[in-house]
């Protein structure tokens, strides 16, 4: 019989076919949030895994090709974004926020959180110490960044009619 650990050596598709038929998904139309939660009262130390192969295979993502941080947020119909974008979501009315971060030169790291506990991706990686402090601080700074440019994106688009009467 095989374990969890050789199916890991299979084709993603292989991987995620069979977890559904170990988890008796067959036919079954489960949320991302009663997948998520299946899969961790069974096998909990798959969770990861699982959302790591669920995100390269709905994504079709080349991990080879990453030249930024770039996040995938589960269920949003989104494919992956840069981070800051990503971690920029209203991720107020989920019941649960799923993701997965793909580092340039890195494997895949994914994650899930209550957003009554938990703002943001990073928020969620910072607290249960996912990654190492420079690594986060990186990340901290393309979000920071973004939420600039869109500052400043905000305010040229709020300047340019009264720029343009005073003209």
């Amino acid at each position: 019989m095989h374990t969890l650990e050789q199916e890991k050596e299979q084709s993603p598709l292989e991987y995620i076919e069979q977890l559904d038929r170990r988890m008796g998904w067959k036919d079954t139309d489960l949320t991302l949030y009663e997948r998520v939660h299946a899969v961790q009262s069974v096998f909990p130390e798959e969770v990861e895994s699982y959302l790591n192969v669920k995100a390269a295979l709905e994504t079709n993502l080349k991990v080879d090709r990453v030249d930024e941080p770039l996040m995938y947020i589960h269920g949003k119909g989104f494919e992956f974004q840069q981070f800051g974008i990503a971690n920029s979501h209203d991720f107020n009315d989920e019941t649960l926020v799923a993701y997965t971060l793909a580092l340039p030169n890195q494997p895949l790291i994914s994650g899930h959180f209550d957003p009554e506990k938990t703002v943001h991706p990073l928020h969620d990686l910072e607290k249960n110490n996912r990654l190492e402090k420079p690594t986060l601080e990186a990340l901290e700074e393309h979000w920071h960044n973004t939420l600039l440019e869109d500052e400043k994106s905000l305010f040229s688009k709020r300047s340019a009619p009264l720029i343009e009467r005073h003209l």
